[in-house]
């Protein structure tokens, strides 16, 4: 009886021993914290906005870097470089005939902000090869915003309705409060608003920004911070990557995502690569197609598009719902790999694709999108009914 009491002990302890092997190992459990370390990877908004912008990040859009750094910036070619909150700018250049390049500079950033110079006006952040110091305009402006904390209980819709009609009523400081306290603090109560905190809420954000530029800044600010504290870990840090992607996207300033990019490229190519599909979107709007040829994998990305489409559109059948173009996600994510494979010159990898699309996808808009790809053109959700309705 003994030896059979001992192999019973011996089994059950041996089962656990190779259950908690198979859950840490080949199937973790699901991390309860894991959807909140994006919302309390900052103390306060306060910490979220501890960042100087240095040298060329002082600059708010993508234009006038790229005008800055075409004509030389620090190295002589630009005498003077004005700008405005509201994203404004002017440039003086080595050679032009004004005998005060901050004057020139400064004039030409108020011709194109007149709507909000008497509010954001004008001002010198780049002089005779030098970068004009400044306070944290971030912090400033967060002290001038209305405190503001939601009802309990927290309705997530309720919340998102107030900071809308605010807008539109004209209150922005109120909507802007709302807005920050959503980003950072919404998921903490509600770990599933990932979605609607990296859509609804930085839509909106981003339009209270075209007409309230101290919104602008202070996305451009949280970026600045974002960037800083993924380069200052020595891990993969996602949520800052998915939040920096997403404020640079909402600013259009996606030079900026590829540049961290080809950072992590050179400096951490294990991260570079677990950041991919995060940035990839930014890479292919400033065409380094070089680049994101060194990490699509043509076969295994067509198959998870594939699988995804398929596991959408049976779900959607199932439950008797229109698709609202949902299924054009994955449409996406297989355009995007034969245009990267054409402006590669790997045509015959594209070629492939397009050749099992038509059999997997069965749609005629579809067939007529990859066709544009297939030619080296970007596919987005905005231009795809527009080129589904078109020649290639």
């Amino acid at each position: 009886m003994k030896p059979i009491i001992g192999w019973g002990i011996f089994c059950v302890f041996a089962y656990g021993v190779l259950y908690a092997l198979f859950r840490h190992f080949i199937f973790p459990p699901f991390d309860e914290d894991f959807m909140l370390k994006g919302a309390i990877q900052y103390e306060s908004l306060d910490e979220l906005f501890d960042v100087t912008p240095q040298t060329t990040d002082k600059i708010i859009t993508q234009v006038a870097l790229e005008s800055f750094l075409a004509n030389k910036g620090e190295q002589g070619g630009v005498l003077a470089l004005a700008q405005s909150n509201s994203g404004a700018w002017g440039i003086s250049y080595a050679g032009s005939d004004s005998p005060t390049p901050e004057k020139l500079a400064i004039e030409v950033c108020q011709s194109y902000n007149q709507e909000f110079e008497e509010i954001a006006p004008c001002k010198i952040i780049f002089n005779q090869g030098a970068w004009i110091e400044e306070a944290n305009r971030a912090k400033e402006i967060l002290a001038t915003l209305p405190e503001w904390e939601p009802d309990e209980p927290f309705d997530q819709r309720a919340v998102r309705n107030s900071a809308r009609s605010d807008f539109e009523n004209g209150d922005i400081p109120l909507a802007l409060s709302k807005l920050l306290w959503f980003y950072h603090k919404a998921l903490l109560k509600n770990k599933y608003l990932t979605a609607v905190r990296h859509s609804y809420i930085t839509g909106l954000w981003e339009d209270v920004a075209e007409v309230y530029p101290d919104a602008k800044v202070l996305m451009h600010y949280a970026a600045i911070k974002l960037k800083a504290d993924t380069l200052a870990s020595s891990d993969y840090a996602r949520f800052h990557i998915d939040d920096y992607e997403e404020l640079n996207s909402r600013l259009h300033f996606h030079k900026r995502s590829l540049d961290l990019f080809i950072l992590l490229h050179e400096t951490r190519l294990s991260i570079a690569t677990k950041s991919f599909l995060t940035l990839k979107k930014a890479l292919m709007w400033e065409s380094a197609y070089e680049l994101l040829g060194f990490y699509i994998a043509p076969e295994p990305d067509y198959e998870r598009a594939l699988k995804d489409y398929l596991s959408i559109t049976m779900r959607m059948d199932t439950r008797g719902e229109a698709s609202d173009g949902i299924e054009k996600y994955s449409m996406v994510q297989v355009a995007d790999l034969v245009t990267i494979l054409a402006n590669n010159g790997r045509l015959n990898e594209a070629q492939t694709i397009v050749s099992n699309a038509a059999k997997d996808f069965s749609n005629d808009d579809f067939d007529r999108v990859l066709q544009h790809a297939l030619n080296g053109k970007i596919i987005s959700y905005t231009n795809f009914e527009r080129l589904a309705d078109t020649e290639s």
